[in-house]
């Protein structure tokens, strides 16, 4: 039992014990025995609490963080084996994941959440509206990206970028212009479109994965094959994966997609 005097009133209890039992006897007894207890109370102070509080750290691994950036808001998720205050010198690669047109941020990242974790990732999903002004979009990712390097240990050298539809398309835009921030990309059913076509002449020596179903009536095979030969024309580094499926997220490609983003280490 742990005794906290706050909690426990032991004078009021010895009075009412030792009218009952004899108050000498009871009174040296429960002296005794409070003394043992405050001993062992310390013991479990310096032996306990540490292991308490590192567990409480601990928890801070694979956890889901909704975060406000002015009117927009993203998710993050740590990696299982991250420690807020333990282990500063190690630095955690980082994904940022750009949901499809009419997506949500969290259901997005739900996707990536336990590969993500379980492989030492962070993973930032941000909530994007589409329809407004790509450069409002860009700079909000933009900063949410210096608000989790401010905030968490990342590993700068290894910041990577992927998406699915509208979020493909998207990441194909932010890592053509800003390409000094992010180390690759692997967008999934997206295409070059006409708004990206102006930044290409920075796509040389660019890392993409791309992946796309083979029966996509969106986002179609000719399409792909089209993007594909621009990237290679402005030599970018290119590798490409087609699936059997159509337009919907394929099953099982994350930790694909995580295999290759380990190859940048």
């Amino acid at each position: 039992m742990y005794y906290h005097p706050e909690i426990v009133d032991c004078r009021h209890f010895e009075v009412t014990v030792a009218e009952k039992t004899g108050q000498e006897r009871y009174y040296e007894r429960t002296k005794t025995g409070t003394a043992m207890i405050a001993f062992l109370n310390l013991i479990f102070l310096f032996i306990l609490t540490p292991s308490f509080i590192f567990a409480q750290e601990q928890q801070i691994g694979g956890k889901i963080i909704e975060h406000n950036l002015l009117d927009n808001k993203y998710f993050l998720s740590t990696p299982e084996n991250y420690l807020r205050n333990h282990g500063q010198q190690d630095k955690y690669p980082l994904i940022i994941g750009l949901h499809g047109f009419g997506g949500q941020a969290k259901g997005f990242l739900s996707l990536w959440f336990y590969p993500a974790k379980g492989r030492g990732y962070f993973i930032a999903c941000p909530q994007i509206e589409y329809r407004t002004d790509r450069r409002l979009n860009e700079n909000f990712v933009k900063d949410m990206l210096n608000q989790i390097t401010r905030e968490y240990p990342i590993d700068q050298r290894r910041i990577f970028l992927t998406g699915h539809s509208a979020g493909a398309h998207f990441s194909y835009y932010l890592y053509l212009k800003n390409s000094f921030l992010f180390t690759a990309s692997a967008p999934v059913s997206g295409m070059l479109r006409d708004w990206v076509v102006p930044y290409m002449h920075n796509a040389k020596g660019l890392k993409f994965y791309l992946i796309q179903g083979t029966k996509d009536s969106t986002n179609t095979m000719s399409e792909f094959e089209e993007t594909l030969s621009i990237l290679k024309a402005n030599k970018a580094d290119v590798i490409y994966e087609t699936y059997e499926g159509g337009h919907e997220y394929p099953r099982n490609i994350n930790d694909k997609i995580i295999d290759w983003f380990d190859t940048f280490k």
